[in-house]
């Protein structure tokens, strides 16, 4: 059994990361130590990407469990010292839907770790936030799975981070606990976390996209998962997958 006190939550950081309101390129700065981009694989195939975030210095990444389900492995490309690194993950929790997110970690130290909303802070209706992804690379490409083709690893060096800028537009406290935000543009990867821009800190873990049609106008609706949705559950979904 794992060392729980690895995992406990006091080793996670809450406190703002940067002094006072951040600029976009503070921001952008702070969102490239800490956004991890992240491939799985099944049977040795890389089968999707996605994004998620350094939690803890020691290489404890959160990201959304559409990322990892049904996966067997798992890398995650880190900047650490200013350049980007490809790590072979462990996979601590990516079991099933229950829980809306996948716990990884790779093997180091002195890494950049995100500063996290605590849990009794609520997550208000018009707050600003960034959404760090890497919208160019999400997901393999359909045709290469269809044609049982393995799509080729992306260089660590060539993943270009974008930030994009939208607004809560609700909170939905039901069985889902799901936020909807209005983002401009390409919404990122799945996985991606999201920033609040009054001080950097990370308030939810971008989930999903919905696109649909109605009378000729294209909509799109993006969700993200509050934090508190993981700190209150964490670590003890890792004691639980241990059990069993």
């Amino acid at each position: 059994m794992r060392n729980e006190s690895k995992y406990d939550s006091s080793r996670l950081s809450y406190d703002s990361p940067m002094e006072g309101e951040p600029s976009p390129s503070a921001m952008l700065s702070h969102a490239s130590d800490v956004t991890v981009f992240i491939e799985a694989y099944r049977d040795g195939k890389l089968c999707d990407c996605g994004a998620g975030v350094m939690i803890t210095e020691d290489g404890l990444i959160l990201t959304s469990i559409a990322v990892l389900f049904r996966m067997d492995a798992a890398k995650a490309v880190v900047c650490k010292d200013g350049e980007r690194h490809r790590y072979d993950c462990e996979i601590l929790y990516a079991r099933n839907w229950d829980w809306p997110f996948a716990l990884l970690k790779i093997e180091g130290s002195g890494f950049t770790a995100a500063s996290l909303l605590p849990a009794r802070e609520p997550i208000r209706t018009d707050t600003p936030v960034w959404v760090a992804g890497f919208p160019e690379a999400d997901g393999c490409s359909p045709l290469a799975l269809l044609m049982e083709e393995q799509p080729a690893e992306r260089k660590p060096e060539d993943l270009k981070l974008s930030l994009l800028t939208g607004k809560i537009v609700e909170e939905i406290d039901d069985e889902t606990e799901t936020a909807s935000v209005d983002l401009s543009g390409n919404s990122g990867s799945m996985g991606s976390p999201v920033f609040s821009a009054a001080d950097g800190r990370v308030i939810g873990i971008y989930e999903r996209e919905i696109m649909a049609m109605f009378y000729g106008k294209v909509y799109e609706s993006c969700f993200l998962r509050p934090i508190r949705q993981f700190l209150n559950h964490f670590p003890a979904v890792l004691s639980e997958e241990e059990s069993e």
